[in-house]
């Protein structure tokens, strides 16, 4: 149990998410001031101070005087992918996760789903939640399912739209198709061309690239779904 702690855990998530959303962090990249970026985003000017105040609290922003930008460890972590505490955007996706289940009790009510929010870029922010999460373990796994296979091994990787678990087949010589859909596709077509990954628009429940394939992978796909769909799988 979490006793008192669980009073604040969402908190600096859902102040950096704000900051993102409302486009306080991409305009933080270069020195401003409180007053100069209310109005660059046409925002509050109280609020933003109070959130920038929160920001350098936390140790995203960094202050002299009335100027402000965003800290180096923050440049790093978002935007330096070289960076040892890189992470891109990948928090924006459990900020989205936080949008949905603070939906919980009307949908134990309605049954209905979460209403969405339609902005483009959470495609970009799955993407890099996804990659996150995957990235550790897709080497070993892509090691282990290709053992004593010999190079060239077809995969189509379903729901692969990240490119981790692609490119670690990728790494030991399988040639590699990845549906997903086509706003993913759309995202991750030049990524996935540098990396020699063909990419096929489409949902899987209506069907499948022509083959044929010797693996097909849903590494994200089955937590998606309940018991039984997986069995339908």
């Amino acid at each position: 149990m979490l006793g008192d702690k669980l009073m604040t855990l969402p908190q600096e998530l859902l102040i950096l998410g704000a900051a993102v959303k409302s486009g306080m962090v991409e305009a933080l990249r270069k020195s401003t001031t409180c007053d100069d970026l209310a109005v660059e985003l046409t925002l509050n000017p109280r609020a933003v101070w109070m959130v920038l105040e929160a920001l350098a609290d936390l140790g995203y922003v960094t202050k002299q005087g009335e100027t402000v930008t965003l800290s180096e460890e923050t440049r790093n972590m978002i935007y330096e992918p070289e960076a040892p505490n890189y992470i891109g955007f990948a928090f924006m996706h459990r900020y989205n996760m936080i949008h949905s289940w603070i939906q919980l009790p009307e949908i134990l009510a309605s049954g209905q789903p979460a209403s969405r929010d339609n902005d483009p870029e959470n495609t970009r922010y799955f993407m890099e939640g996804m990659r996150l999460g995957a990235e550790k373990s897709a080497p070993t796994i892509a090691d282990f399912l290709l053992t004593a296979t010999g190079k060239g091994v077809r995969v189509l990787d379903i729901g692969g739209g990240p490119l981790i678990y692609g490119s670690a087949f990728t790494d030991n010589g399988a040639k590699v198709t990845v549906l997903d859909l086509p706003p993913v596709v759309q995202l991750m077509q030049e990524k996935a061309d540098k990396v020699g990954i063909v990419m096929f628009p489409g949902d899987f429940n209506l069907g499948l690239p022509p083959g044929p394939f010797d693996l097909v992978f849903l590494g994200n796909i089955c937590h998606v779904f309940g018991e039984m769909e997986n069995h339908g799988i």
